[in-house]
């Protein structure tokens, strides 16, 4: 339960940050279009608002792989060193399970 808990706060945190700002700009792209009449191409809104919500799916990922999966052992705060040990666990196992 102590793993699920930091997987939970460590997705929170990298997933929810940019797609808070991905909808936070939704508003600032209607104000600069309706309000400063400010001409932009419709595409830079789609790929501002792919990368902004593409961004919380690899955080979801992130957060999940960089939290350390001994429930004795709390994990550093960006995860760097937890991603490198539990990467190579999760592709190993997919290689087993291919076999």
């Amino acid at each position: 339960m102590v793993v699920v808990d930091r997987m939970f706060k460590r997705v929170l945190t990298f997933a929810g940050a940019p797609v808070a700002l991905g909808m936070v700009l939704f508003p600032v792209f209607w104000y600069l279009k309706v309000v400063q009449k400010l001409e932009y191409p419709l595409w830079v809104v789609y790929v501002t608002q792919a990368a902004m919500f593409g961004g919380g799916l690899l955080g979801i990922t992130y957060g999940i792989l960089s939290t350390s999966w001994d429930p004795r052992r709390e994990g550093s705060a960006l995860g760097w060193q937890e991603l490198k040990a539990n990467l190579p666990i999760l592709l190993s196992k997919n290689k087993e399970e291919q076999q």
